[in-house]
């Protein structure tokens, strides 16, 4: 009697482990799928780069550098370098698990990037040494060069911008004979007195930018701090000259 209640017993087990071994191959069979989805994804946000190195070698690959910025409706993430990237981190995308490759700062000479869905719009980095405090106050350096977006190429200065991972966003300058790239605005602040001062100490050297800084508008400050160096871009020109006074 008890034989046939055995058999039964051992079918319904039988059953048991033959749907969860169907059920596990489902779950590996589409492991592969969901994996090469969210490939297609990252490489839709990731930055498609381009990077020309000091060895005259060029690699292209997605920058996998990124940082996220607080709010109140969580973190959210930024897929471009930030200050505290002393090495810019490469991947292929074409496999799930792909390792990232990385560049020192100090090899690279510059690099492009751009969104694979607007291949037109495209930005360049390049490393420099740089100074994130305002005029002549204590400098806040880092120990190595960092990555920077360039705004403005002018004739004799170059407008860069990058997130400092405690200040937030900041405007950056720099001229041939510069050895840092110096802090210039924060366009996370607004354009105060204090702050027009600040310019008029670290514009100094240019007389010619007095006027001219003593009539900025806030407003027109926020919309393109760049024009800021428009205006020293003329008066360096003028200065030496290769161009004419900025009116």
């Amino acid at each position: 009697m008890e034989f046939p209640l055995l058999i039964k017993r051992d079918r319904n087990a039988f059953e048991q482990i033959n749907n969860s071994v169907i059920l596990c191959c489902v779950f590996f069979f589409f492991i592969p799928m969901s994996l090469f989805a969210q490939g297609e994804k990252d490489v839709k946000e990731w930055m498609h780069v381009k990077v020309y190195l000091k060895n005259d070698s060029i690699v292209e690959s997605y920058l996998h550098n990124s940082f996220g910025i607080g709010g109140y409706g969580g973190t959210r993430y930024i897929h471009e370098p930030c200050s505290s990237d002393s090495v810019m981190k490469l991947n292929d995308m074409k496999k799930a698990f792909s390792k990232d490759v990385k560049y020192n700062n100090r090899e690279i000479d510059s690099m492009i990037t751009w969104k694979d869905k607007y291949p037109q719009i495209q930005f360049k980095w390049e490393p420099q040494m740089s100074i994130f405090a305002y005029g002549s106050g204590d400098p806040i350096i880092e120990d190595y060069p960092v990555m920077l977006r360039v705004m403005y190429r002018g004739k004799h200065v170059t407008g860069y911008i990058i997130n400092h991972f405690f200040f937030g966003y900041k405007c950056l300058y720099k001229t041939p004979d510069m050895k840092y790239a110096k802090t210039f605005i924060n366009i996370e602040q607004k354009f105060s007195e204090k702050r027009r001062k600040t310019l008029l100490e670290e514009f100094g050297d240019y007389p010619e930018m007095e006027e001219y800084i003593k009539k900025l508008d806030k407003k027109a400050v926020k919309e393109n701090p760049f024009a800021i160096l428009e205006a020293l871009d003329h008066a360096i020109g003028g200065r030496i000259g290769t161009g004419t006074p900025y009116e």
